[in-house]
């Protein structure tokens, strides 16, 4: 009838259920800071677990239930996880949602070879892109497409040519176009396409009655004659393309004027005479 006994003191930890996303944000412009994501507090957790499967983005605040990513500008595209660790270091099925980055550039150059713009760029990620428009400017605010570039849907190279770039600084954007219509713009990049020398020749200077202009390089479409103010005093369209153009100057009063040439590609150049 003699008994013995032993206790044993048992602990049953439970494993937490996956947490539930309360707020996340799926699509992040980079680069970005302060991006919050926060999941539901799950019953027999003690922490949680958050990680991202890309690169290029740092977690603060692991550990809780709702944390602050900052992404950089090399952040490629990946998914937001979270797990719920239980007392004994049992972990709950994850919670994740995937993240889009837009097209990331990380080199856009312009170049000039012989007579054209060559642009060259390089994504470092690509998602949902639909295609690159090239645009271009004469002054740097208002733009015109030129000619589009189909996206490739992954980190790529591209390059496109302007063939007949504007006389001057020419200023080119690029405009990517998301699938869904978004799009955001690139930043803007410059090539100076400099004028040749009309070399023009007026004579005689000074001159009393009939001025002549010539030109040796370019084709002129109007040549004015404009006062010291400035205000036009003779206009002419007809041009001789084979020699000189005859300006008449003897109704014009003593003093400086000045010969104003627009070729037809729209340059402009500037002489100065003297009428007697």
């Amino acid at each position: 009838g003699c008994s013995n006994s032993d206790t044993l003191d048992l602990t049953i930890n439970i494993t937490p259920i996956a947490p539930v996303f309360i707020t996340s944000t799926t699509a992040v412009t980079i680069p970005a800071t302060g991006v919050i994501y926060t999941c539901s507090t799950v019953a027999n957790a003690v922490s949680y677990t958050w990680s991202y499967s890309g690169t290029g983005a740092t977690i603060t605040g692991n550990g809780t239930t709702s944390i602050t990513v900052d992404f950089d500008a090399t952040a490629t595209t990946g998914s937001i996880s979270v797990v719920a660790v239980g007392a004994g270091g049992c972990t709950s099925a994850p919670a994740t949602i995937n993240l889009i980055l837009p097209v990331v550039l990380s080199n856009f150059v312009v170049n000039k070879v012989n007579n054209t713009a060559l642009l060259k760029w390089i994504t470092s990620a690509e998602v949902n892109s639909k295609n690159f428009e090239v645009q271009r400017s004469i002054d740097g605010k208002v733009f015109t497409t030129i000619g589009t570039v189909e996206a490739k849907g992954f980190a790529s190279n591209y390059s496109f040519v302007d063939a007949k770039p504007l006389v001057g600084i020419n200023y080119y954007r690029l405009k990517q176009v998301d699938n869904n219509g978004k799009f955001e713009y690139s930043v803007i990049r410059t090539v100076n396409f400099n004028p040749e020398s009309l070399n023009i020749a007026i004579y005689p200077n000074p001159v009393a009655d009939i001025l002549n202009v010539r030109l040796s390089n370019g084709e002129a479409k109007q040549i004015r004659v404009l006062s010291a103010e400035g205000k036009i005093v003779y206009s002419t369209s007809t041009i001789n393309v084979n020699g000189a153009t005859q300006i008449p100057v003897r109704n014009l009063n003593a003093g400086t004027y000045f010969v104003e040439i627009i070729t037809t590609d729209n340059r402009r150049e500037v002489e100065k005479f003297v009428k007697r």
